[in-house]
């Protein structure tokens, strides 16, 4: 008997991941009901904002219908908001626990580049001393979820919640938050957000402004390449071919350069290091990429999979990726415990 049903729905402006989650009464562990995904077509969503309702709605539509091993149903829905559309910041102030809502609007205010009236805020203590609490900030607009909202209830989406995307795929990856603290690389299509998470939760957060379709553009101009061969050579070839890897060494830095910087910050504030990092999202099987990490950094790299995928389904390691997020989502859903755990946005 199954008591408890969630569905994760994770949307990007390329992609949409949903992942259905049953739970029993009779088991403290999970099954997958259903996985799927669909890739979007230009001009329906761009950077977290919707373009064309109809269309999405069409895509959603298709994407329940056709996940395996069952199709899904979009109730209990946990959606991942665009992770262009969220501020996450990490801020220390004086530990007044009557006043701690009022303090961390204060310094959202100052630092988030929202107007005051449109700024949805929730946050989550990490730590107290007597230098004062460090506090996880989480906004976003209200247009936005205002937005994302309307188009659930037009859609017959009924969702219960907005989710944080990096927390979702701790979730996604291990089922429960980390036992040891690690560095989670999330390349993407169009950004690398990089976060480091110990047992406290979510430590550090920072974007590059620079992934997988940059890589795409920048290998076409160096190698005289149509696009869509350069995509080729990106994914089959990657760090691999010896033209392309000194191109690779160059746009990488950047990124290189914020990783050595989140976990010189953790070692230096915890006064402990990260020996593991961790590679999710579409772009971190660029081939080659995972040992040459490896080398630079000195640390144990490994690409990341989901906790739990349902036994019918012959998965991939790229495919596996694909639904870390949307299962993170979904597991959010089955247990109240998440929201005293990790923050949520509400209209």
């Amino acid at each position: 008997m199954f008591t408890k049903k969630s569905v994760g729905l994770d949307i990007a402006d390329h992609t949409i991941e949903v992942a259905g989650l049953l739970q029993s009464i009779f088991s403290s562990k999970p099954i997958v009901s259903g996985l799927g995904r669909l890739s979007l077509e230009p001009g329906i969503v761009e950077h977290g904002r919707i373009l064309s309702k109809k269309r999405l709605q069409e895509s959603l539509l298709e994407v329940f219908e056709s996940a395996l091993p069952n199709p899904l149903t979009p109730t209990s829905v946990v959606l991942g908001l665009p992770e262009r559309q969220v501020y996450t910041s990490i801020i220390t102030i004086p530990c007044d626990r009557k006043n701690i809502y009022e303090q961390a609007l204060s310094a959202a205010q100052e630092t988030i580049p929202l107007d005051k009236d449109d700024l949805s805020l929730s946050y989550s203590v990490l730590s107290s001393n007597e230098q004062g609490c460090e506090v996880l900030l989480y906004a976003a607009s209200k247009e936005v979820l205002l937005e994302w909202s309307e188009f659930c209830s037009e859609s017959g989406i009924r969702f219960t919640t907005f989710d944080h995307e990096l927390l979702a795929i701790i979730r996604g990856l291990f089922g429960s938050t980390a036992s040891n603290p690690l560095c989670i690389i999330d390349l993407g299509a169009e950004r690398t957000k990089i976060g480091v998470y110990s047992k406290r939760g979510l430590q550090y957060v920072y974007a590059v402004e620079r992934a997988g379709d940059y890589f795409t553009a920048e290998l076409s101009k160096s190698l005289g390449l149509q696009m869509s061969d350069a995509e080729k050579v990106k994914r089959e070839e990657g760090m691999k071919n010896e033209k392309a890897r000194v191109l690779f060494e160059k746009l990488l830095e950047p990124i290189l350069l914020e990783i050595r910087t989140a976990l010189a910050y953790y070692k230096n504030s915890q006064n402990a290091e990260i020996k593991e990092v961790i590679l999710v999202g579409g772009s971190s099987q660029l081939p080659g990429l995972k040992e040459y990490f490896t080398d630079i950094l000195k640390v144990s790299v490994s690409h990341g999979s989901p906790f739990l995928l349902p036994a019918p389904l012959d998965v991939n390691d790229l495919s596996r990726l694909h639904y870390i997020e949307a299962l993170g989502l979904a597991l959010r859903g089955l247990d109240k415990k998440w929201e005293r755990i990790n923050p949520s946005l509400k209209l």
